[in-house]
């Protein structure tokens, strides 16, 4: 009686080893590939539309001005360093 168990245990485990591997060595075929669209843009809120730029413009103007005289100046400075290591 025991071993009556044991092999309708063993043939069981057997039935589902062998149904999974068959699931694995069954070849699947390929999903056809993802074709990607662009984002589109969302719309600005009406609140963010409304903001006008003008009264901005002057200032950063002049700031974008600062910034290339500082990188102008940073690589004067740099070179001169440079040049005074080299001597």
């Amino acid at each position: 009686m025991h071993s009556l168990k044991k092999l309708l245990l063993v043939s069981l485990l057997s039935a589902v080893m062998v149904s999974s591997l068959q699931g694995c060595a069954t070849p699947s075929q390929p999903s056809p590939p993802v074709i990607a669209q662009k984002p589109k843009p969302t719309p600005l809120a009406r609140e963010i539309q409304e903001i006008d730029p003008a009264p901005s413009t002057a200032f950063l103007a002049k700031q974008e001005s600062y910034l290339l005289d500082l990188q102008n100046f940073r690589r004067k400075l740099a070179a001169s360093s440079h040049v005074e290591t080299v001597k």
